[in-house]
């Protein structure tokens, strides 16, 4: 199913507008290559995330190149993201979607949208750790859950369990009818592990 990913971030949800794979250099034949991030528009490369996503990636420091087997990517978002590390459970999704031919990419119409916020530890578990502002982030969504119900396409919303547990039920029903959403429409997903968040998106690898 051809899914967008947005990363929840307090300015608003930032898209991942593309992501692909770059050939290694082989050595001899010149500098290494390392992934990199940037922004989509205008083009920008974000210096303060390039080092952190390039160990996210690279053996032996990320989990990328350890689970989907390659060790460079190109990364574009389309809102700036500089720091921090919520960040890395919507990447973890781009590149588990991206393994299986899923990933809708640039204006491609995607089947559905999940939004997601979390960090992610690198033991073999992967287990999504509480971050900051969740409920900020979620508020700062609005138009993008709008878009998704004008378009007919379904959108879901991961977060860690230990905000989920945090926040009050109260809270999230007036955020869905803020939203003039109900539940099934606006799911908020808790999550304790990255492999949790790849069988909800039914994927298979």
């Amino acid at each position: 199913m051809r899914t967008r990913v947005y990363i929840a971030t307090t300015q608003g949800p930032s898209q991942v507008w593309w992501l692909a794979r770059e050939q290694p250099r082989m050595p001899g034949d010149g500098p290494e290559i390392y992934s990199d991030v940037y922004l989509s528009d205008p083009p920008e490369r974000l210096v303060k995330l390039a080092g952190a996503y390039k160990d996210f990636v690279r053996k032996p420091t990320g989990v990328i190149e350890r689970l989907f087997g390659h060790p460079v990517f190109i990364l574009e978002l389309a809102r700036r993201i500089d720091d921090g590390e919520s960040w890395k459970l919507g990447a973890f999704a781009a590149h588990a979607l991206l393994n299986e031919g899923q990933l809708a990419l640039r204006d491609e119409v995607p089947e559905r949208v999940v939004w997601l916020t979390g960090r992610i530890g690198r033991d073999g578990a992967l287990p999504v750790r509480s971050v900051a502002e969740v409920q900020q982030k979620l508020e700062h969504s609005a138009d993008l859950v709008k878009e998704c119900r004008e378009a007919g396409i379904p959108i879901s919303c991961f977060i860690p369990s230990e905000n989920y547990h945090e926040i009050s039920p109260e809270w999230f029903t007036e955020l869905r009818e803020k939203f003039e959403v109900d539940e099934e429409s606006l799911p908020i997903i808790p999550l304790t592990s990255a492999f949790e968040l790849a069988d909800e998106l039914g994927l298979k690898e």
